[in-house]
């Protein structure tokens, strides 16, 4: 068992100041059951933090009674720096710790940053209420509670120029910072859409990009396996990408999920059986 991996996941279907989604929470818990599966991501449910609001939040919130904000995700951050940091100083190894970050909802690409997931509490005067991923990135970079950080981000990326970035409240740190290995996915390019495939029942209703996503994390029938036989940042993203693409063709703007890579290698997020299957 990934002892030392983290995780904090965020789905988000109701805006009562927005218009509604329908898959973004389900995804959220799909993500989910593939961190605490053996043979998923191996992590433990005791590192993983599910934000999502409740069916009866959902029907009785206003935008200022909305839930989850900013607030209910970076308090699920905090404690998982105060976690991990509790089990290196009582010997885990820093190399051995990553953290998943799982963001699922609407979403825009503010100033200053490349992608912001809304919070449930947004509104178009309130597009301040958000999770920026850049910035926030960039003070896991800094600060490098975790030697792995992998941010999964399924909301469109339209441009808003008048909203600012917002980052974390998290103090940094005085030491200087441990090499961090980053992998950040995009359900969309930058400006563009991201989709939900609709279903007449809601809670069958998937993000495009999350179901590509998870689809390679188990394997994707052997079409992310390596010849080493792992599920690597690389073959998961380059079947993501196609996948996705093909999905939405049939809309005006086809979604193209985008991916960035910040390691010395690829990050290896399960493993088969070895020799066995090779990806195109």
């Amino acid at each position: 068992m990934n002892d030392l991996h983290y995780a904090v996941i965020v789905g988000i279907n109701r805006y009562p100041a927005i218009t509604d989604l329908s898959g973004a929470r389900g995804d959220a818990a799909r993500f989910r059951d593939w961190l605490v599966d053996s043979a998923g991501g191996d992590v433990p449910e005791g590192n993983v933090a599910l934000v999502t609001a409740t069916e009866r939040d959902e029907r009785e919130a206003d935008v200022m009674s909305a839930v989850p904000t900013r607030e209910n995700v970076n308090r699920a951050l905090y404690r998982t720096h105060c976690a991990v940091r509790a089990a290196v100083a009582d010997g885990g190894d820093w190399a051995d710790t990553r953290l998943y970050v799982f963001l699922a909802g609407h979403g825009i690409a503010p100033f200053g940053g490349d992608a912001a997931l809304l919070m449930a509490n947004a509104a178009i005067d309130l597009l301040g209420n958000h999770i920026a991923v850049r910035p926030y990135l960039s003070w896991y970079e800094s600060a490098s509670p975790f030697h792995e950080i992998v941010f999964f981000a399924d909301c469109c990326r339209t441009r808003f120029g008048g909203v600012t970035a917002f980052g974390p409240p998290f103090t940094d740190t005085t030491e200087a910072p441990d090499k961090v290995e980053c992998f950040v996915g995009y359900g969309s390019a930058l400006g563009d859409p991201a989709y939900e495939q609709l279903s007449p029942d809601p809670d069958q209703s998937r993000g495009h990009f999350t179901s590509a996503l998870l689809e390679g994390l188990r394997g994707a029938g052997g079409g992310t396996v390596t010849a080493e036989g792992e599920v690597t940042s690389d073959s998961l993203a380059h079947y993501v990408r196609r996948h996705v693409l093909d999905r939405t063709a049939g809309e005006l703007v086809p979604q193209e999920a985008r991916f960035l890579r910040e390691t010395s290698t690829p990050i290896v997020f399960g493993r088969g059986s070895a020799g066995s299957v090779r990806t195109p």
